[in-house]
């Protein structure tokens, strides 16, 4: 789709444009930067026919790099030029969620996939696959509409991006497109780049910044003042910024959502967003983000307020199950099967199970956290405490080097209070980034962020607690 094939253009500096199209196609219009080719008569390689010499252009400079192929008359509905096939995917970006992620999960399984139907009809695809020396290979596609073709399709939409010039040419910089033709997420420089904002048609920008980003008049602002910080209260804006959005929408207008860098804040109320109109849970809408932008990174507490956000939409919640078993999980943190473990919550690390939301109360708990990605859960009864520490006889038990024997412990009551104690680490017990007292007791509440030690990993409080 034009859509994707814009965002890969964003996201990848390195990314290789191949036209497999005429010459005299290629020499009407192409994509800035890419390169006309085609099959040397031997089979064996590929040849420039027209377009910028090196550095763009040199002896097998696809190995190791993404590459586009811009092909004539190749569409979502057709496998070959000019037939049809039965497989359809809706490119409205409103609706169609469940085919989406159908389609996401087979690029996940097959990165190659954009590219299935087209081996036959283009002999340029169907080298670089048998070669396997490329990273990944996808087709320009038109998706479900009348374009003539998906070249087409691309220049209509993105005409900033189309030239007659065969010179090297780089690519400037332009928010990813999260929504097709609606929703952009981006960073500082691409809202200030007004010109940029006119060629995408963008006329209402939604900052999240600790400094007010002066736009001209003719663009509509909603700011939040908010700091990238694991304490700061991001779900205050949720709210405000669906309303400003769907306005934005009804209107016809387009929207960029942007921070600092466009990773953390601006991500996370694009998520939230997303999250409220399809339906979908944070892990999904998370990963679908970062296929469109790379650098979606929200800081852990945002990550714990869109889990918050998710449980309050009543969404399907995909977590790890716990398991009272031999007391073992993999990597950092199992629970020691020395004690009388009848009460006592086991983590297990199992990715791929699922739990849906309960209308029922649901249970204190800490989703451990590693690079983004929830890998286990520990359960708060209402039991007097839990010993987190490299003890064997610990009831959590953390394998870092930085955690002491006895770290930590963690009692919630029944009245649903949690609180935390440091019991004279080493390295320390943190809180939202805040350092414990030897000896401290703290009270936490849902959404709170804990570390201990040096590890890497963090546990995010959540469930109903007071």
């Amino acid at each position: 789709m034009a859509w994707r094939a814009f965002n890969a253009l964003m996201g990848d500096t390195k990314l290789l444009v191949l036209d497999t199209r005429t010459a005299r196609s290629y020499g009407e219009r192409h994509i800035r930067g890419s390169v006309c080719v085609e099959l040397s008569s031997n089979g064996r390689t590929l040849e420039k026919v027209a377009g910028p010499g090196p550095p763009t252009w040199s002896r097998n400079c696809w190995w190791g790099r993404n590459v586009l192929i811009v092909s004539p008359n190749y569409s979502r509905k057709s496998g070959k030029r000019g037939t049809s096939s039965s497989k359809s995917r809706r490119d409205d970006g409103e609706g169609g969620e469940d085919q989406e992620e159908r389609e996401r999960k087979k690029r996940r399984r097959n990165p190659q996939e954009s590219a299935d139907g087209a081996e036959e009809a283009e002999p340029v695809v169907k080298f670089l696959l048998k070669e396997g020396c490329v990273k990944s290979v996808k087709v320009l596609e038109v998706g479900d509409d009348d374009s003539k073709d998906a070249f087409s399709l691309f220049a209509r939409q993105y005409p900033f991006l189309v030239t007659k010039s065969t010179k090297a040419a780089s690519i400037p910089s332009y928010p990813a497109e999260i929504v097709p033709g609606f929703l952009y997420l981006g960073d500082l420089d691409h809202a200030k780049a007004d010109n940029r904002l006119d060629d995408l048609n963008i006329t209402h920008v939604v900052t999240i910044h600790t400094e007010p980003v002066t736009l001209k008049k003719r663009f509509v602002q909603l700011f939040f003042n908010l700091a990238d910080e694991a304490g700061a209260d991001i779900a205050q804006h949720f709210g405000p910024m669906f309303e400003f959005v769907e306005d934005a929408r009804k209107a016809g207008a387009k929207v960029l959502v942007h921070c600092g860098a466009g990773a953390s804040r601006s991500a996370t109320l694009c998520a939230a967003y997303l999250m409220r109109v399809r339906g979908w849970n944070a892990n999904q809408t998370l990963e679908f983000m970062k296929e469109q932008r790379k650098q979606v990174a929200p800081n852990e507490g945002f990550l714990a307020a869109l889990s918050k956000y998710e449980d309050s939409l009543g969404a399907a919640a995909i977590r790890p199950h716990i398991s009272a078993g031999n007391g073992t999980a993999a990597e950092e943190t199992t629970v020691s099967p020395s004690r009388d473990t009848s009460s006592v919550p086991h983590l297990t690390t199992n990715e791929g199970s699922t739990h849906k939301a309960s209308e029922q109360p649901w249970p204190p708990h800490l989703d451990v956290m590693k690079e983004g990605r929830v890998v286990g859960t520990v359960t708060l009864t209402d039991m007097k405490e839990l010993v987190f520490g490299r003890a064997p006889t610990c009831d959590v038990v953390l394998d870092h080097a930085s955690i002491s024997r006895q770290h930590a412990r963690i009692s919630c009551g029944a009245s649903r209070k949690v609180r935390i104690q440091d019991m004279g680490s080493a390295h320390g017990t943190f809180v939202n980034g805040k350092r414990l007292h030897n000896k401290e007791r703290q009270q936490i509440h849902g959404g709170d962020v804990l570390k201990f030690g040096a590890s890497t990993r963090s546990y995010i409080l959540l469930g109903d607690v007071t």
